[in-house]
Formats: structure tokens, sequence, C-alpha cells
């Protein structure tokens, strides 16, 4: 329960988020695999293997990444500021 008032915020609408609703106990959708990327400080960059990848509803991503990275890479838009990029 909520007793305490420590819980501030409530996802309304989950669109593009590996955090699903809930407001202190929110549920993961997968593991995000996210290392800090030192070309990009504060932007964190996604690992392969990671649950963010292809995972959003590319009617609601950018064109592009923070970095200026076409989206989507793979079959759909990635969860996040940073899009994957598979190396061939």
């Amino acid at each position: 329960s909520n007793s305490g008032g420590n819980c501030v915020a409530k996802l309304e609408a989950n669109i593009n988020n590996i955090i699903a609703g809930g407001r202190c106990a929110p549920l993961l959708r997968g593991k995000a695999l996210l290392y800090p990327s030192a070309d990009y400080p504060g932007l964190f960059a996604l690992r392969e293997g990671s649950s963010a990848i292809d995972a959003a509803d590319s009617s609601y991503c950018p064109a592009t990444d923070q970095r200026g990275v076409a989206r989507p890479q793979g079959q759909a838009c990635d969860i996040g500021a940073y899009e994957f990029v598979f190396e061939d």
C-alpha cells in the first residue's frame, strides 16, 4: 500500500516504456541492459540483448535518436533515447 505517501508519479499511458505502470511497485518488461556511453554523456546506450531493442511502437518514435541516428534500425524503434545499431 501507499500509506507513507512516498510514491509520487503514476504512469497513465505506457507507450514506449520498459517500466510498466504501478505507483509503488513498477513492473519491468524485460532487462534494459544499459551502459553509460563515453561518447554521449548522459545518454545510456543499449547493449545487445536488451529488451528495449525493437520494443517500441514505431508510430510514436521520432525519426532519429538523440545522437541523430535514423530510427528504426531493426524491425521497430527501440525504447529510449538511444537506437541500437546492429553490426553485420
